[in-house]
């Protein structure tokens, strides 16, 4: 299970062994062809597409995430597609096949973000083709 990332916005702390292991990069799309109703990249889900992405869900969040949690809510789809993938596919059915996911965050350029688009990498028809949904975003973290 890997985390697909636009190259700007990977993070510079995360180290090259780490990198490898989790992340795979793509340089970010042109910009221009924003859809104004929703501000998705319009570039950004052709270009998802063209390599072999699908749009797995859209969550409007009820209050808006802080980078932090927009994190955690990733690694836990990251999980949750691990185990769906490695852990009950691999293991109860012999098969082999890990999938690899993108957030699409928004509002773009803002430290809270009230929305998500999820893509993942189409599954091969002899598993599952259609995992089941993640839960939505968790509510945001108390200060506690």
């Amino acid at each position: 299970m890997k985390w697909v990332k636009l190259v700007d916005e990977m993070d510079p702390n995360i180290s090259t062994a780490e990198r490898k292991k989790f992340f795979e990069t793509i340089s970010s799309p042109k910009s221009g062809s924003g859809n104004k109703n929703n501000d998705f990249s319009l570039d950004l889900k052709e270009m998802l597409e063209k390599k072999g992405f699908e749009e797995w869900i859209t969550y409007p969040a009820t209050q808006s995430l802080s980078k932090k949690a927009a994190r955690k809510y990733e690694i836990f789809c990251g999980g949750f597609l691990y185990y769906h993938d490695v852990e009950f596919k691999l293991k109860l059915q012999g098969k082999k096949f890990e999938h690899k996911i993108f957030f699409e965050w928004l509002p773009k350029g803002s430290a809270k973000k009230n929305r998500v688009r999820v893509y993942i990498n189409s599954t091969p028809p002899e598993f599952n083709p259609n995992p089941p949904h993640p839960p939505p975003p968790p509510p945001p973290e108390s200060s506690n």
